[in-house]
């Protein structure tokens, strides 16, 4: 018995709707990897540099200022100077 019209259009959506989804699942396998493979070589990089140059680009305390929440004082109440 023949296939009609409409069966083999239905079917070929099947297929590109499993290719689609296949194709979506590599793309995000791939995604993942690079931002692995970027986030290790971000973290050697700056590993090798403490390593290589210690106390100068990411040590540095000294003159490092930093905006303080105080979120442990009371909601509404004054706000004190540190």
């Amino acid at each position: 018995m023949p296939m009609s019209r409409g069966t083999k259009h239905l079917r070929e959506q099947e297929r590109q709707s499993g290719d689609f989804l296949f194709n979506a699942i590599v793309l995000c396998g791939i995604v993942v990897g690079l931002a692995l493979v970027a986030g290790v070589a971000f973290g050697g990089l700056r590993v090798l540099i403490k390593r290589f140059f210690p106390d100068s680009v990411f040590d540095r305390r000294e003159g490092t200022e930093f905006i303080s929440l105080h979120l442990e004082d009371e909601a509404g109440g004054a706000s004190r100077e540190p």
